[in-house]
């Protein structure tokens, strides 16, 4: 047996005390005895040197909160006695890091105050989910950001905020995601002083209003936004005028597309707007119908239509109403107009007004160059040689991609 493992428990303690627990850690894999001895020494030292610290995952196997558990439970009569303290410490250790470049908090921690020294001068992503911060304290984390370039905000409760300002002149993605929050829990208005955001995911309900919207350099936006009441509660003007420079589009709900389409004397030329992405359904109202004519005309430089969804509408029994479509689409010279290059189709059924709408945008869409078609492998044989006609036709190109 080796000279260390002949002494006293006390006295190799001691020995382990002088090293970073992180290294201490390492001698429980020596043998049973060894395994709680680290965490026995007299003052466990928790300060390491943090790159990425993940606090949102309820199952890691090893999170640094598990390790930390594991020191509390065996520390015995050891200085540190009470969890609270080590978080607390921990908090204060983290939001003072100089060498942390992605942080992730989550199920429902709760941050009554941000340490006023706080400073995070390397992080570079932030991911906070269900987290709720109490008065300003987001404002505070955000400002101890200085080269903060990837935000996202899922499902967090804010309550008692009138207001939710995300200002930060590094940011280049943003994801906010009011979905997962109770709807009174939510701010009333939003404001985004974001002047190098490229890439916002918005996706809950509109605000009453939208005191600054600085989107100077967005290049893509995706939204699904719904009114939290009735119509007249929300006015997303500034919102829909910041949006004027983006090449991306992706309107990815229904209600986002019905929102739009309320405030129609207020959409701007889209004149960057390379690709634009719209939802559809089989069984709703031709909302994304009635405003596609409008987002085009707005659009003098789009190349790619995406349409995720069906062509053609159906009732409540699953049968074809044509009346929609017609009442819809019944004027198609818009499109004559059109630069598009690329048509696709996401959920496509190959039923017969599909098809007869399909037919429409290949005469009227002059530019018209390739058709990407996405739809189930069941419907493979029922419409493929029918579209390939129509297709052919035309000298367009086809693509077929089956789910």
């Amino acid at each position: 047996m080796d000279r260390i493992s002949d002494l006293p428990d006390e006295t190799i303690c001691q020995i382990l005390s002088f090293l970073p627990t992180k290294e201490a850690a390492l001698t429980s894999v020596f043998s049973k005895r060894w395994r709680n001895l680290f965490a026995m020494s007299p003052t466990p030292n928790l300060h390491l040197r943090f790159v990425e610290v993940d606090f949102w995952k309820p199952k890691s196997d090893m999170s640094f909160i598990d390790f930390v558990d594991r020191v509390l439970a065996v520390s015995g009569d050891s200085t540190i006695r009470k969890s609270d303290r080590v978080l607390n410490q921990l908090i204060s250790i983290i939001f003072t890091c100089k060498t942390i470049v992605k942080l992730k908090l989550g199920s429902l921690v709760k941050f009554a105050m941000v340490p006023e020294n706080a400073y995070l001068p390397s992080l570079k992503t932030l991911f906070l989910f269900r987290v709720r911060f109490s008065g300003c304290e987001f404002e505070a984390l955000l400002s101890a950001c200085p080269v903060l370039e990837e935000l996202t905000l899922l499902g967090c409760p804010w309550y008692a905020r009138q207001c939710l300002t995300i200002s930060c002149t590094t940011l280049e993605r943003l994801t906010l995601s009011c979905k997962g929050a109770i709807a009174y829990s939510l701010p009333w208005s939003f404001s985004f002083d974001t002047p190098r955001l490229a890439y916002l995911n918005y996706h809950g309900y509109i605000g009453d209003e939208y005191p600054i919207v600085n989107l100077h350099s967005l290049v893509e936006a995706k939204l699904s936004l719904e009114y939290r009441g009735s119509p007249n509660e929300g006015n997303p003007m500034n919102l829909i005028e910041g949006l004027r420079n983006v090449e991306v589009l992706d309107l990815s709900s229904l209600g986002t597309s019905k929102l739009l389409s309320s405030f129609a004397e207020l959409i701007p030329l889209f004149g960057k707007l390379s690709r634009v992405s719209i939802a559809t359904e089989f069984q709703h109202s031709c909302t994304s119908w009635k405003f596609l004519p409008l987002l085009l005309k707005k659009s003098p430089n789009l190349k790619t239509l995406v349409i995720k969804g069906p062509l053609h509408f159906y009732d409540e029994y699953g049968e074809e109403f044509e009346p929609i479509i017609c009442e819809c689409l019944s004027e198609y010279s818009f499109l004559s107009s059109c630069h598009v290059k690329i048509l696709e189709i996401i959920d496509y059924g190959g039923t017969k007004g599909e098809l007869g709408q399909m037919k429409k945008f290949l005469e009227k869409l002059p530019y018209l160059e390739l058709v990407n078609v996405h739809a189930s492998a069941k419907a493979k044989l029922t419409f493929g040689t029918d579209l390939q006609v129509l297709l052919r036709a035309c000298n367009i190109q086809l693509n077929f991609f089956f789910f």
